[in-house]
């Protein structure tokens, strides 16, 4: 669970990241 919560928030994370560029 720890690994699945932390991976969707590294993804979310990314997604933010290649949106703001």
């Amino acid at each position: 669970m720890v690994t699945f919560v932390g991976s969707v928030i590294f993804i979310n994370t990314l997604l933010l990241l290649l949106l703001m560029c």
